[in-house]
């Protein structure tokens, strides 16, 4: 607190990461008891300057598929213009293989980078085994430079099934008075783009649907046919069911596809009978306005109006 007429300082601590290398921002509100300026605003911009810098960004990001070969790579670089190494690299997911590698001028360059010399790369392979699903953790790099201390790099993964069902969950509503639509086609669709067959099909609860392929041909798409047995009813779905469907493959990396499959109930839609759905909304009675006459003025065709 800065009592009244006297001048005081006031001391803002920011906290950057040693990654950041760009102009920021920042804004303080300041109270005060005066009556004419109760609260003031002050705003503030500095450089943070980064000890090293990190092309094109500190992330290492991967979107891919099972069984997909992928790599990408970050450069590395001084600011102090010294030759740079990186001495430490903690991180323990097997999904990924990190590795440092200086730069040399006789291996090519990939497009975006310009590396200088004492450079160094941060090259990150993803592990064809990786199971699908979405992944976040970090990395911890250690370098020559003693200001930069230990570097956090997020690493984010994004690994899509080898063939995906698509919608990628089947599901069927039996209305109660036993309506309702029994059959549908979804597909099947290998991501990494090669033919492939599905050479068998299993339904964990056969009693339930019939599923078949539309075209049993080698294909990137396959289109699948389920239809609800007729033993399926009201009676059977109360509560809702849950089964499974299995499809068998010719893909190497992707044997098995399983697709979930929910039979829920619905009560079916009615409205009185002899009524259209227009003839249901209460229209509210017109009064037109007279004229500046006096005159009234006519009622539109159509509208209710007092008798």
């Amino acid at each position: 607190m800065i009592p009244a007429g006297r001048s005081g300082k006031l001391v803002a601590k920011v906290h950057t990461k040693s990654t950041q290398n760009a102009t920021l921002r920042k804004s303080i509100s300041v109270f005060t008891d005066c009556e004419e300026a109760k609260s003031l605003r002050l705003s503030m911009a500095f450089t943070v300057e980064s000890p090293i810098t990190i092309r094109p960004r500190p992330l290492i990001y991967f979107n891919g598929t099972i069984g997909k070969e992928q790599s990408t790579r970050l450069l590395f670089h001084s600011n102090d213009g010294k030759a740079l190494k990186i001495e430490k690299i903690r991180f323990d997911d097997p999904a990924i293989k990190l590795s440092a590698e200086a730069f040399d001028p006789q291996v090519p360059v990939p497009a975006g980078f310009k590396p200088e010399q004492g450079d160094v790369w941060l090259v990150a392979r993803l592990n064809p085994g990786v199971e699908a699903g979405v992944r976040k953790t970090k990395a911890w790099i250690t370098t020559s430079n003693s200001k930069a201390g230990e570097i956090e790099i997020p690493v984010n993964l994004l690994i899509r099934a080898r063939i995906e069902a698509h919608p990628a969950e089947l599901r069927f509503w039996v209305e109660d008075s036993g309506g309702g639509v029994r059959s549908t086609t979804f597909r099947l669709t290998n991501t990494a783009e090669t033919m492939y067959t599905i050479s068998s099909i299993e339904v964990a609860d056969p009693e339930l649907v019939e599923v078949s392929v539309v075209d049993p041909k080698p294909s990137q798409v396959h289109s699948i046919s389920v239809k609800l047995l007729d033993g399926v009813g009201p009676a059977e779905v109360k509560k809702g069911l849950e089964s499974q469907i299995i499809f068998h493959t010719t893909d190497p990396l992707q044997p098995l596809v399983q697709v979930p499959l929910r039979i829920l109930p619905r009560k079916a839609i009615t409205r009185p009978l002899n009524h259209r759905p227009a003839q249901l909304r209460k229209k509210p009675v017109f009064t037109p306005r007279p004229l500046p006459t006096g005159t009234p003025r006519p009622y539109p065709t159509g509208t209710p109006h007092p008798a």
